[in-house]
């Protein structure tokens, strides 16, 4: 026991503290243990955060470089449309992608932007007519049935 009472002369019982102090000491190493292992967890959570942060940053530039493969696949052979709009509809939304999100596929593949974006040297080849007809020959755009 770490304190004791005693009766004091005049009036009453005072507290004694023992002089090994032991279970204040005690509490206060367990409280030093609770905080080193809370230190320990913030730092393995810190360390996994990173971890996953950096693992996401390598599948996104992988994801993309498939999706320009695909869309330069879309752009450079016309007879494999077809495979080129499924993968970078894979890529871009998943295996479980839907009819919507072949339309969305479709008018990035058909979108300027994402040709000068993913295929900038056949963007720059393009005049102005030769991208009208460039998008008469890959209708529909779901983009412009839309707008």
């Amino acid at each position: 026991m770490s304190e004791s009472a005693a009766f004091v002369a005049g009036g009453g019982f005072v507290r004694l503290r023992d002089s090994s102090n032991g279970f204040s000491a005690e509490i206060n190493r367990q409280k030093k243990v609770e905080a080193d292992r809370l230190a320990k967890q913030q730092a393995e959570n810190l360390r996994r955060e990173v971890v996953r942060a950096e693992e996401e940053i390598k599948r996104k530039a992988s994801r993309e470089a498939d999706a320009a493969k695909a869309f330069r696949e879309y752009h450079r052979d016309p007879s494999s449309r077809r495979t080129a709009i499924g993968d970078y509809a894979k890529v871009r939304f998943g295996y479980g992608y839907s009819t919507d999100d072949l339309r969305q596929a479709l008018a990035e593949l058909n979108s300027p932007e994402m040709l000068e974006r993913f295929y900038p040297e056949r963007f720059v080849q393009l005049t102005d007519a030769e991208f009208k007809k460039h998008h008469q020959t890959t209708m529909p755009c779901p983009s412009r049935e839309r707008g």
